[in-house]
């Protein structure tokens, strides 16, 4: 399957984490960024979308793959919603998947989820078990990764509603892939911009 290749992905995955940590700096509000980041104690870099509607994702970074864990909770894939959960499905989700990439997951995590693709560096690939006619909200999930200044915009400025995004900043992220105390000081000026470039990995 196609999709972007890790270095676009986590370019795009900073810019999300740069602009939402600087729209939302207040610790108290937390709560309602969409995404964050974290390193775990093997080295994966995690980044951990939460929409506070029940939906989630989890794209992690390892040693030699990335893999995408997304969970629409509204899906009708979504086992813990049906009355006879299909015992079928999970063995179909990660046929294939290495075990040691779905080691790095928890056994919940695990079963939180509605779709699931990885890439291996070795191939150069990305791989999905599909499931006919339902996508597991794999669109709908992974449409917060904007791949353009105008398409991030557009989203943004909806969600960030009373927050004006400066456009010029978000096309010079998108143009540079740079991220400096500048650039967050123009999105809020009353942010931290050392703590938010600290969240960058």
């Amino acid at each position: 399957m196609k999709y972007l290749n890790p270095e676009e992905l986590k370019k795009y995955l900073d810019i999300f984490l740069f602009v939402d940590a600087a729209l939302i700096p207040a610790p108290e509000d937390a709560w309602l960024r969409l995404i964050s980041s974290e390193i775990s104690e093997n080295g994966a870099l995690w980044y951990l979308f939460h929409n506070g509607g029940g939906d989630e994702m989890q794209i992690c970074f390892s040693e030699n793959a990335v893999m995408i864990k997304g969970f629409d909770h509204e899906n009708e894939l979504n086992q813990f919603a049906r009355y006879l959960p299909d015992a079928d499905f999970f063995p179909h989700l990660y046929r294939g998947v290495p075990e040691e990439l779905l080691g790095l997951f928890t056994e919940d995590e695990l079963e939180t989820a509605t779709f699931f693709m990885w890439y291996l560096n070795d191939t150069g690939q990305w791989y999905q078990n599909e499931f006919p006619d339902n996508d597991g909200g794999k669109a709908y999930l992974l449409g917060y990764i904007a791949q353009s200044a105008e398409e991030f915009l557009e989203w943004a400025q909806e969600y960030y509603e009373g927050a004006p995004v400066d456009a010029e900043t978000i096309q010079k992220l998108y143009t540079s892939g740079t991220f400096t105390r500048e650039d967050a000081l123009k999105l809020n000026p009353e942010c931290n911009p050392d703590s938010i470039l600290a969240e960058l990995h």
